[in-house]
């Protein structure tokens, strides 16, 4: 795959946020989901539009395999308790890394394990059950190995870790106040961790919070007797500081010295940035000046280097002179947005992070593609390396320029390796849904394969069968047919692709918006018989309006404040979605063009999808009393008059803050699954629980049932997919 080139990026909000105790300018960028170079260049809102770039023809890109077992039992009343999970698949995720410093191993992390490998074979050594955090700000280092590998410290969802490399947990503890979890406003608030050589003690940097305050802390504890050997007293003299924010900063390779980094001291207008960096006594805890670490040589020569980037140019200083000692090229180095680098253990080489070279966009991180290896010495690149790049987590260069790449290790290259798969957020996703032919499809906001990848713009199916999960772009329609984006003469138009070929629908009509602002149109459904298109358009990612246009007449029918969770009946006539702005369902009579708002007695509409029932003589969705919004029923409605049918209580099924709401084909069984992973099963019959399993250790946001009735699958937030069913 060609990754997409980003030149003009939007600077980290943790700069700004966090730069009173925590050194921004090292923070990696973060980019918006749109592609800000159209924002910049053109002033006319409807012509900065986030489109992809490749042909609508190209073909589905298949995901890792997967393999349900033969002779399943149709899933009943009677035997839904004896429900097993039978497989899972994950999307697309870039792992991080560490390696030890001594570079005899290293760690990756998934999104629900760690691995220990070797790193001279590859070879396996743990694995560790982690939920990693997923967060915007911070420097996404979540793990540390200590110097030769045999212990991991983690943040491990709201726990404090460390393990033996062998697999077993030496100490856990839960953090000071419960972390937020939320991706847009966590991450900097994470604690830093760092072990020493032997893996005795454990230092932690981070923020306490109490119910009205929050404050800084910095301990360090003994992890063989359980005791809290130091803990910072708040001076500005005593031991503290950063432990992620550059390479090198923790224990020295002896043991001895604990080095810190502390941003109140980075002051660029003093000229005296390298102060910055702190050295303690693991004795006394007291602070060692720099001309007693340097003739100790506590640490080595590559971990009292650090770079400081200018206009291009990256200066490298010593830590404990300010010294420039070397300079290197690099454009797009800048000082609020510099280039990682890091350093050989001698300090003959530096990699640097480069940032004009290809990036791609996964969720809120900018992922770079490739590095520069830099002989100090001679001052001239030695060589450059390619990948899907977090950091420079993943590389050691040596003191010969020979480099150590945890992702090139065992026989695999992620620097050869095409990115395929698909990732998705909860916002704007539409659920797993059951198309009229049986398949099984979602709209990711992104898609990775040979078409590119864009945002709510291709279709992922989940083919049983075959064992696997292709996207192709295009939305799916209703007909078989898939619409794409394209953009003409500064205007967006919605294209058709079918047996017949590519048909033009029509110009779309767009929000007004800021001249600067970004659009992307999220096409949400079409109706082929009828000639009906949803949509909404987003504004710098925000929803800007949504509409319901006839492409036909070429002609606006609606304009409603949100579209979410749009289904269409099995006989194509009417559609129905929420309003989530107003908290209300609306279905839509889509020969008549008619519009109604769904306004149950004494209750409302819970913003989750409706069902169609499969022979269409029902209609269900799920509404929440006024005077108690966790009393929850279905109100049955009967199609065409939509008059109520009676309504069944979920208060004795116990179901809480449900997202997806299905029925089986033959109206047997009603599913339900909830923000807290769980999944309910009930008989329509008065509401009974059936069966309650934990599907996920996230959200769930999609669920759907086979077209045989044999399994379900559900999505949770973090994008991994599971397949539930009976044996025979």
């Amino acid at each position: 795959m060609t990754a997409r080139t980003v030149p003009a990026q939007k600077r980290s909000i943790a700069c700004l946020l966090f730069f009173a105790f925590l050194f921004c300018a090292c923070l990696p960028a973060r980019n918006n989901l749109t592609d800000p170079t159209d924002a910049a260049s053109k002033t006319d809102a409807t012509a900065a539009v986030f489109l992809p770039e490749a042909a609508a023809a190209a073909l589905p890109e298949p995901s890792p395999a997967f393999i349900l077992p033969q002779n399943l039992a149709q899933m009943t009343p009677e035997n839904v308790s004896s429900l097993r999970e039978l497989a899972s698949v994950y999307p697309y995720f870039p792992p991080y890394y560490h390696i030890s410093e001594d570079s005899t191993r290293y760690a990756v992390g998934g999104m629900q394990t760690v691995e220990i490998h070797e790193a001279a074979t590859g070879l396996l050594i743990s694995t560790i059950p982690a939920v990693l955090p997923d967060c915007d700000f911070g420097f996404d280092r979540y793990f540390r190995l200590n110097a030769d590998g045999t212990f991991l410290a983690l943040v491990n969802g709201q726990k404090i870790e460390v393990w033996q490399a062998d697999g077993a947990l030496v100490y856990s503890s839960s953090v000071s106040g419960e972390l937020p979890s939320n991706a847009p406003v966590c991450g900097a608030d994470l604690p830093e961790l760092a072990l020493s050589p032997d893996g005795r003690l454990l230092a932690v940097s981070g923020i306490a919070y109490a119910n009205t305050s929050s404050r800084r802390y910095f301990r360090v504890m003994d992890l063989r007797s359980g005791d809290l050997v130091y803990e910072w007293d708040g001076t500005k003299d005593s031991a503290h500081g950063n432990l992620y924010t550059f390479y090198g900063l923790g224990f020295s390779d002896d043991g001895r010295l604990l080095q810190t980094f502390d941003p109140t001291r980075f002051i660029r207008s003093e000229n005296e940035v390298h102060k910055a960096f702190r050295f303690w006594s693991v004795d006394t805890w007291q602070e060692v000046e720099g001309t007693d670490v340097e003739a100790a040589q506590h640490f080595n020569a590559g971990q009292l280097l650090f770079h400081w980037a200018e206009d291009g140019l990256i200066e490298v200083r010593s830590r404990l002179s300010g010294k420039t000692t070397s300079h290197i090229p690099m454009e797009g180095c800048l000082w609020d947005a510099p280039c990682e680098t890091r350093f050989s253990a001698d300090g003959s080489w530096a990699l640097i992070l480069e940032r004009t070279g290809g990036q791609f966009i996964f969720k809120n991180d900018l992922l770079n593609s490739a590095f520069t290896v830099w002989d100090l010495a001679k001052n001239k690149a030695a060589a450059r390396g390619e990948g899907a790049l977090r950091d420079l987590e993943n590389v050691l260069v040596k003191a010969d320029g020979s480099l150590i790449r945890a992702d090139s290790i065992n026989g695999f290259d992620s620097a050869d390796a095409e990115i395929t798969g698909w990732w998705t957020f909860r916002n704007h996703f539409s659920g797993l849904q059951a198309d009229k032919d049986g398949s099984i499809t979602f709209v990711p906001l992104a898609a990775y394969g040979s078409s590119g990848h864009c945002q709510f713009c291709s279709t992922c199916t989940i083919d049983a069968e075959e064992g696997a999960i292709a996207c192709r772009e295009g939305i799916a329609d209703d007909e078989g047919g898939f619409l794409t984006q394209k953009t003409e003469g500064g205007q967006i138009t919605a294209m058709r692709h079918g047996a017949s070929g590519e048909a033009r629908l029509g110009v779309l009509p767009l929000p007004d918006a800021e001249g600067s602002a970004v659009l992307r149109v999220r096409i949400l459904g079409y109706s082929h018989a009828q000639q009906a298109l949803f949509y909404c358009a987003d504004a710098d990612q925000r929803q800007a309006g949504c509409f319901i246009y006839d492409t036909s007449l070429n002609e606006t029918l609606e304009t409603p404040e949100d579209i979410s969770f749009l289904r269409f009946s099995a006989d194509g006539l009417s559609a129905s979605f929420i309003n989530r702005t107003a908290n209300a369902l609306f279905l839509y009579d889509l020969a008549s063009k008619k519009m109604t708002r769904k306004s149950p007695y004494q209750s409302r509409s819970t913003p989750l999808n409706a069902v169609f029932s499969s022979n269409g003589t029902a209609f269900h969705y799920v509404i929440q009393y006024q005077n108690n919004a966790n009393d929850l029923s279905v109100e049955t409605l009967e199609p065409g008059n939509w008059k109520s049918l009676g309504r069944t209580s979920l208060r004795a099924a116990g179901v809480i803050s449900p997202t997806v709401f299905l029925e089986s084909k033959d109206g047997g069984l009603w599913a339900f699954a909830g923000k807290s992973g769980e999944v309910w099963l009930l008989s329509p019959q008065k509401g009974v629980l059936l069966h309650r399993f934990q599907a996920h250790l996230d959200d769930i946001i999609g669920m759907a049932l086979s077209p045989d009735g044999t399994w379900l699958v559900t999505m949770g937030e973090n994008g991994i997919i599971k397949f539930w069913g009976v044996g025979e």
